[in-house]
């Protein structure tokens, strides 16, 4: 549902909300007219909201809200790396990272809605030519993939936290979000011109 209010245009972060929202008030409000004629006021209450939340805790199961979605905790940590000039999101990973292969399915759902706004690149920390085979393979054409070895300008933006999601423009730092705080709002920075 998330991705139907993205094509009408709508910011990542009101994408995440609008369907829990959406779902509670229909909920609550066919709830309300199923109960409305239970005689007992505080009865038909209590059925109403118990009712009426059902389907937005199960859409709120399989689709949670994450720190990220709600707030931009972004960072801006000192940096002595070069980045291209051009508005990019590059993303800091390991080869046998579980959460750097996960970020492949929320990378290429971003490629989809707005990958001709920043250019998205995947920088892969591994002198093994292998090691970002996986990748090559699993991310959109549009991510550019490279390799390198960890350095300790690396280091002071991943600050052992992988992935590691990093903004750059005009060859600077703008802002970075681990794993954790990289969600909708960081989303809205990110494609916001």
């Amino acid at each position: 549902m998330e991705n139907l209010f993205l094509d009408l245009g709508f910011s990542f972060t009101v994408s995440k909300f609008l369907p829990l929202l959406i779902l509670l008030i229909l909920g609550i409000s066919a709830a309300y007219f199923s109960f409305k004629n239970l005689k007992n006021r505080l009865m038909r209450w209590v059925f109403i909201l118990f009712v009426g939340l059902i389907p937005s805790t199960i859409y709120f199961s399989l689709f949670p809200i994450y720190e990220g979605d709600i707030a931009n905790y972004g960072t801006r940590p000192t940096s002595h790396l070069s980045f291209p000039v051009k508005r990019t999101l590059t993303v800091f990973a390991l080869p046998e990272c579980p959460y750097c292969r996960e970020s492949i399915q929320e990378i290429n759902r971003l490629v989809k809605h707005k990958g001709e706004e920043t250019d998205i690149r995947y920088v892969v920390l591994s002198t093994d030519t292998a090691a970002a085979d996986f990748y090559r393979k699993e991310l959109d054409k549009k991510v550019k993939i490279e390799q390198t070895s960890l350095s300790v300008y690396i280091s002071e933006i991943t600050q052992g936290a992988y992935p590691t999601y990093s903004l750059s423009e005009n060859g600077k730092l703008i802002s970075c979000w681990s794993n954790s705080t990289f969600g909708a709002a960081a989303w809205d920075v990110i494609f916001v011109k």
